[in-house]
């Protein structure tokens, strides 16, 4: 018996009423594109292209990009794409003429980089279902793929911290979620058991390239003796180093399992250290879980109960658009999905935009922008990533001149399926990117990782992150004394605990290793936002800490105390920290000029030694016991931190207050009232326009 999925495409009402209510009247050229078109007709209303290459190749041929803005107007449905769409220098608008791809309003489009799966049928192979362990191998189906879709299936790993980033294996979603790949335990991890050889650790110079033996006490692994191709994930040393690495042989007789390769610090017994196995046809037991056999070109699954009214298989290993040296296009309330590589690359070039788009079901990161400048991703959803949400990187390091990328009204949540540990929801690099009021939420990892100069985080809801790590942190840098500049303000950072249950703990905010200087932070509202600090230094210190409410958390501060700070200034000085050395005087030179008046401090710091410690003032620490103090709160109870206009809070001022980076030199501050209700997502047109 076989099972059929109806795929039939049916166009909304609403793009009947977009044609009477909507005038595209106010630009001067639009083409329509449709996935039932051709690319054979004018391109019309009633004639419209098929492909967005079409489109593209006519505002070429025409040279209109340079004369008019252009609109090309998307019908719903999917285009499946089998390459990258690329967009080049000479496909640029200008400053007044955008190059806009638009869905219709009322329509989804959808660029799907996979295949739609219209049939599935039950397990009838009884050696397949001899090696399934569930005892529900009726609720388990097959999927038989054709020669096209098994082509290039793509390798399950290894991946991890310290490893360089490659397109995800396909993946199999269903009814727009990602499924599982079959593993033990179904839920988090078990305790590492007895290491018999740590293997090789490359981060201490070990170049021996062996793997680790550990031992196992459970009769599971010899379940798995005839997996082709499976792995161990989990934490092995560090607390924030995450990786998935193959299995060479499963012993039954030591009962030990050996590595095919090391990870970066080795195997190590700790309190948190564990493992899981994945990849393993006989670990389909619950519903979402699937193996793909991809020898035999065969998906096994088992679905959640109800209808199945979609099957995608990811396929394009390239990013679904690929914009280089282009500059003024947008695309606007298109869904990007089903693909194994980053979503959308963009590439120097300026002004270019992503607006109102979903971009989801990726096998890499859902947006990398680099180079160029006025980059920006605005209220878009990404979700369901493999390796990241939005990576903003451009500007000069040694010039301080800005890049100006954004990220703004953006929902981006879920981005970690293959790589756990430093692929965040936004990643800084460079010099004066903007992430603006964003919901940045439930990651394994850091919401954002930030290097360079000068970026301003702003109005953001961050919470429900660092949920699989610990000795780290919501909003990540270290490393470096010159990363200087950055303002991080007006944010409401909420539940962020330490899962792991040991460790070094979670925080807020993190300056690892002796960052000198690194920016303010202003404004903020923590609340139960840390499980030993809200914020930590790691040597070092010295950045402003003013004018935050800490609702419910553990102590405001770890680090930071004026020796901690001398021993970091005293680093810059010691050639046996070499990196330290290149970081302040080769990568950039804070002895020159723009880093000299630019960030003063720092180098009255280096020359004299100059240290305040760091400057800590109108901050305000609460316990929801204390309900007098509360009630100052419009709304505590659902989380409105809002302030009366009568509170007490408002009227707090500090003394002689001595904070170089945020400006103060022995002056009087009051307490500036925080705008909690201007953080997070709002509405605007493009996400009132747009069909969820």
């Amino acid at each position: 018996m076989e099972y059929f999925i109806n795929n039939k495409y049916f166009k909304s009402i609403v793009t009947f009423i977009f044609f009477i209510t909507f005038s595209i009247s106010s630009v001067s050229a639009d083409f329509f594109v449709s996935p039932e078109g051709s690319d054979l007709n004018p391109g019309t209303k009633e004639k419209p292209f098929k492909t967005p290459e079409k489109a593209r190749d006519i505002i070429r041929e025409k040279n209109l990009n340079k004369k008019e803005t252009v609109v090309i107007w998307f019908f719903g449905g999917r285009y499946f794409r089998k390459e990258s769409f690329k967009l080049k220098e000479k496909d640029s608008g200008i400053k007044n003429y955008q190059i806009v791809y638009k869905a219709v309003p009322g329509e989804k489009v959808y660029w799907d980089g996979g295949d739609v799966l219209n049939k599935y049928e039950p397990i009838l192979d009884k050696e397949i279902l001899n090696r399934i362990s569930s005892r529900n191998r009726k609720n388990i189906f097959q999927i038989t793929l054709d020669k096209s879709q098994g082509e290039n299936m793509g390798s399950y790993g290894p991946r991890g911290f310290g490893r360089t980033q490659f397109p995800a294996p396909a993946e199999l979603f269903i009814n727009g979620i990602p499924q599982t790949i079959a593993r033990w335990p179904n839920n988090g991890r078990v305790p590492l058991g007895q290491v018999v050889d740590t293997g090789s650790t490359p981060r201490w110079g070990d170049s021996t390239y062996r793997g680790a033996v550990f031992k196992y006490e459970i009769f599971r692994p010899e379940l798995w003796t005839k997996a082709k191709d499976m792995y161990i994930g989990g934490i092995f040393s560090e607390s924030y180093a995450d990786d998935s690495i193959k299995v060479s042989e499963i012993d039954i007789n030591k009962k030990t399992i050996k590595m095919s390769e090391p990870h970066l610090y080795g195997f190590n017994n700790k309190p948190y250290t564990s493992w899981y196995a994945s990849n393993l046809l006989e670990e389909i037991d619950i519903p979402r879980e699937y193996y793909i056999d991809k020898e035999a070109k065969k998906i096994y699954f088992y679905p959640i109960s109800g209808d199945i009214k979609l099957i995608q298989l990811s396929q394009l290993e390239t990013p679904l658009v690929v914009m280089e040296n282009a500059s003024y296009i947008k695309f606007e309330n298109i869904i990007f999905e089903n693909s194994r590589g980053n979503g959308i690359e963009i590439k120097n070039g300026r002004n270019n935009t992503i607006a109102g788009c979903i971009i989801r079901q990726i096998g890499g990161i859902g947006a990398d922008v680099s180079g160029g400048m006025n980059h920006s991703i605005i209220s878009s959803d990404i979700y369901y990533t493999g390796a990241g949400g939005v990576s903003l990187s451009g500007g000069d390091r040694k010039s301080l001149t800005p890049s100006n990328h954004m990220v703004k009204n953006s929902d981006i949540h879920n981005v970690n399926r293959w790589y756990k540990t430093y692929r965040p929801c936004v990643n800084l690099k460079g010099v004066g990117q903007k992430v603006i009021n964003n919901h940045l939420h439930d990651v394994p990892g850091q919401a954002i990782l930030f290097y360079g100069n000068d970026h301003l985080i702003e109005y953001n809801e961050i919470d429900n992150c660092v949920t699989d790590m610990s000795d780290m942190a919501a909003i990540y840098t270290g490393r470096d004394p010159s990363v200087m500049g950055h303002v991080i303000r007006y944010n409401f950072f909420h539940h962020l605990e330490n899962k792991l249950g040991s460790g070094h703990g979670v925080q807020a905010i993190y300056f690892d290793d002796d960052d000198l200087y690194t920016g303010i932070i202003f404004g903020n509202v923590f609340y139960k936002a840390g499980s030993n600090a809200v914020i930590h230094f790691n040597g070092g210190g010295s950045s402003s800490i003013g004018n935050n409410i800490f609702i419910d958390c553990p102590k405001v501060i770890w680090g930071g105390e004026r020796e901690r700070v001398l021993s970091a200034i005293r680093k810059m000085h010691d050639t046996r920290y070499k990196n330290v050395q290149k970081r302040i005087f080769e990568n950039v030179d804070i002895r020159k000029e723009p880093f000299k008046s630019r960030y003063p401090y720092l180098l009255k710091s280096y020359e004299s030694e100059y240290n305040i410690g760091t400057p800590m003032w109108n901050n305000v620490v609460i316990s929801s016991e204390e309900k007098e103090k509360m009630s100052q709160f419009v709304n505590p109870e659902k989380m409105n931190f809002k302030l009366k206009k009568n509170s007490e809070i408002l009227k707090l001022r500090s003394e002689k207050v001595v904070d170089p980076v945020y400006g103060l030199d022995n002056e009087k501050i009051k307490f500036k009232d925080i705008p909690f209700e201007k953080i997070g997502i709002y509405k605007d047109r493009y996400r009132g326009a747009f069909i969820y």
